[in-house]
């Protein structure tokens, strides 16, 4: 990625930052959709069909990523590209044009080489729905059960009662910075207004090197297997 611009989000007594998060990332997940481009992967649509699957030229990253007693995600969001034109397309100023009060655009730059520490990737995290949670952990105290009393014990309540305290230990939701989000990568199904609300949990891993991969519509980094190896694209890190 050789071109950023870092948007500067400026919250007041009216509208805090995860507010503002919620309503710039939205917008700008609008312009990633209608500026991205159709790759020859195939997804399911909900219509049942495969459609091509669409991705973004822009990457996204958050340069105050959860310091230590700041807002989890900060207060800059950077994009990336590869090309000044790529990001002159995308007309942030117009995108945030209802919220010139609370966001601060700086012009497009050519990241500077010399100042880069590292490459980060920056990712979807998704979770198992509480049904599915909840069917895993009865499959799994039954076994428990039958197959290791010794260790765990016989009652299944007693059981159960301790891996849900496990599980809640080691729960990246707890931890993870996340924004709630409307889907605007497929076409919203009016029948189930809340269907297409989620929340996006985003995670950092940092990467001794810069890996070339794909963008999703969300700017985030799409999980690619080549060779058998996972390979998640990167943005440079300063």
């Amino acid at each position: 990625m050789k071109y950023y611009l870092d948007i500067t989000l400026l919250p007041d007594a009216e509208a805090n930052l995860g507010f503002l998060w919620h309503k710039v990332y939205h917008q700008i997940h609008i312009g990633l959709v209608d500026n991205g481009f159709l790759s020859d992967e195939l997804v399911k649509a909900r219509n049942g069909k495969q459609e091509p699957l669409k991705k973004s030229h822009i990457a996204l990253s958050f340069p105050n990523y959860k310091i230590k007693d700041e807002f989890p995600l900060g207060n800059i969001l950077r994009l990336f590209a590869e090309t000044k034109e790529q990001l002159e397309a995308l007309n942030v100023k117009e995108l945030l044009n209802r919220f010139t009060d609370y966001t601060h655009c700086k012009l497009i730059q050519q990241v500077d080489e010399t100042k880069v520490k590292k490459h980060v990737c920056f990712k979807r995290k998704q979770f198992k729905s509480p049904s599915r949670i909840t069917k895993d952990l009865e499959r799994r105290v039954k076994y428990l059960v039958e197959n290791k009393p010794e260790k765990y014990g016989d009652n299944i309540l007693q059981v159960k009662t301790k891996l849900q305290e496990l599980a809640k230990k080691y729960d990246d939701r707890l931890t993870l910075p996340f924004i709630n989000l409307m889907s605007f990568s497929s076409k919203p199904d009016a029948s189930l207004p809340d269907k297409d609300r989620f929340l996006l949990f985003i995670e950092m891993q940092g990467m001794d090197t810069e890996i070339k991969g794909d963008f999703t519509c969300y700017g985030l980094s799409r999980r690619n297997i080549k060779d058998r190896l996972e390979i998640q694209a990167t943005v440079p890190w300063f």
